[in-house]
């Protein structure tokens, strides 16, 4: 009896469960099956770095750092257009000059770890073109296409012949088509992955890109979305793209910045490794010269022996006029606007400030060199003619220091890390993307572009 009682309960016991498995969350038909996202905090791009522009923003113009062939994502792509330019102006920096990321919110206390990796698309994902794009289950059309880069449409200039338009309507809209593919393959993934301090964040943001467009238009909201509605797309469209935006290059920040790191052996190889073009600047004097040149007293491309002699003792004279100038007292600019026969004489002889190795006379230059400022030289003989130079003005070479240069070479070391990173990343995307090209797409939309900008 106590062994059928057992049996029973056993039965029951299986059959609840099964009832309970049923009905979890992912048995339910609107409930997705997502593992859950560990979030962190973004370090967005500080305004000194190439930007990431996701698609170009109505009403900016054009932006370079080295990025992968098929990805206008990454900086560098001529026709990648930024909030951080429209209407002339910078954009709200996301991060403060100094890197510091201030301002940045920051992840809720007991975030265990950064953001994993971006999860690389399903290899059975296909995007295809046909009367638009589709990039895994995001659809973009012709239309949106159009409208995305309709300011660089409308600036093509009206006198260029209809084909010119044709052409440059088709490049424009084929890097429309690559940056689309880069935003939909990880603008999803970017949005798991925002907490609401990112989603805060980024809404400030864009509140105060809307402040700065509508000043504008001297503080009119109709008068900017008039504007933007006359180029062929909608003041919200603009707001949306740069949302866009913001929201792919704080993700990526999130994810790749952890993965950078900078010794003190790097800071020094890149400090000497720059030293001379980054950190040093060269001693260079201005100088004031009074030229008496033999060409001044030459006929003729092929002149003589006895015409060089001659002419040399012409200029000899002339130039001795000019020393018996200056030790009368008179001045050297005065002088020189009197008896120069060299390219700045009508400015007193007074030449823009030169480095060593500029000056086409070299016993000039160094004599130049080694005056202290305000002294003259005396009569200087070459095989040109002759010379009497002042050093006008002498500016000592400085070299920073190593220490005091560390904090800005940190910053371009991990910046070129994370660029690294996120062209690999990229060219991981594409690789493993299956891409179909959109020839047939960027021909719809050159000819939609025709009739909203030509009028035909």
């Amino acid at each position: 009896m106590k062994n059928l009682l057992l049996i029973i309960v056993l039965c029951g016991l299986q059959a609840g469960c099964s009832w309970v498995k049923d009905r979890w969350p992912w048995r339910e038909e609107q409930v997705p099956v997502t593992a859950p996202a560990v979030e962190a905090p973004p370090e967005p791009e500080s305004p000194s770095s190439p930007p990431l522009a996701a698609a170009p923003l109505p009403g900016t113009q054009g932006d370079t750092a080295s990025r992968p062939p098929r990805s206008p994502l990454a900086a560098g792509d001529p026709n990648a257009v930024l909030a951080t330019q429209a209407l002339g102006s910078g954009a709200a920096p996301v991060s403060p000059p100094d890197g510091s990321g201030a301002g940045v919110p920051t992840a809720p206390v007991g975030v265990p770890a950064p953001a994993p990796a971006p999860a690389e698309p399903d290899p059975n994902a296909q995007i295809v073109a046909a009367q638009g794009l589709m990039i895994n289950d995001r659809f973009v059309s012709v239309e949106d296409m159009v409208r995305a880069v309709a300011p660089l449409l409308a600036a093509i200039p009206a006198d260029v012949s209809e084909a010119e338009f044709r052409v440059r309507a088709a490049e424009i809209l084929q890097q429309e088509v690559q940056r689309q593919v880069d935003l939909g393959l990880v603008l999803p993934e970017a949005k798991t992955h925002l907490t609401d301090q990112h989603i805060a964040f980024i809404d400030a943001q864009v509140i105060e890109r809307q402040r700065m467009l509508i000043a504008g238009f001297d503080g009119s909201r109709k008068a900017t979305e008039d504007h933007y509605r006359a180029q062929g797309t909608t003041f919200a469209d603009v707001l949306r793209q740069y949302r866009d935006y913001m929201t792919v290059q704080i993700y990526l920040r999130t994810v790749f910045e952890p993965a950078v790191s900078v010794n003190r052996r790097m800071l020094w190889n890149y400090y000497q490794e720059h030293l001379q073009d980054k950190y040093s600047t060269p001693r260079t004097v201005q100088m004031q010269i009074i030229e008496a040149p033999l060409s001044e007293h030459l006929k003729g491309s092929r002149p003589t022996e006895d015409q060089r002699s001659e002419a040399r003792a012409k200029a000899r004279a002339k130039i001795d006029e000019a020393r018996a100038a200056l030790k009368a007292g008179k001045d050297f600019g005065d002088v020189a606007k009197q008896y120069s026969a060299g390219p700045f004489a009508a400015e007193g002889g007074l030449w823009p400030a030169l480095p060593a190795g500029s000056f086409r006379e070299a016993a000039v230059e160094q004599a130049a060199f080694a005056l202290e400022p305000g002294e003259h030289s005396e009569i200087i003989e070459t095989e040109s003619g002759f010379f009497l130079v002042r050093a006008a003005k002498v500016t000592p070479g400085e070299t920073t220091r190593f220490e005091d240069a560390q904090a800005d070479i940190e910053k371009e070391l991990r910046e070129q890390q994370y660029r690294r990173l996120r062209t690999q990343f990229y060219e991981r995307l594409f690789q493993r993307a299956r891409l179909q090209q959109p020839r047939q797409l960027v021909e719809q939309g050159v000819e939609r572009a025709v009739q909203k900008y030509r009028g035909t």
